[in-house]
């Protein structure tokens, strides 16, 4: 079994999340993508938990509702 790093980080996320889309995130003003989401393990108020090919991510929001940018269809 292989091990995967964890990252843990304070941010706001574009949601939902999609398995098979990749992440979008923002972290200290600056806006970041992950790879291709092949799971996504948990999502709520406090954090989203998800996993690339290579990482598992945890994003915590600062504030409550502070956390979700919502995607414009």
């Amino acid at each position: 079994m292989k091990f995967k790093p964890m990252i843990v980080l304070y941010g706001s996320v574009m949601q939902p999340l999609k398995e098979g889309q990749k992440a979008h995130y923002c972290q200290n003003g600056l806006w970041r993508s992950t790879g291709k989401n092949m799971r996504v393990l948990e999502q709520n108020d406090e954090r989203v938990k998800f996993e690339t090919d290579t990482v598992c991510y945890c994003i915590n929001f600062y504030e409550e509702g502070t956390g979700v940018v919502a995607l414009a269809a």
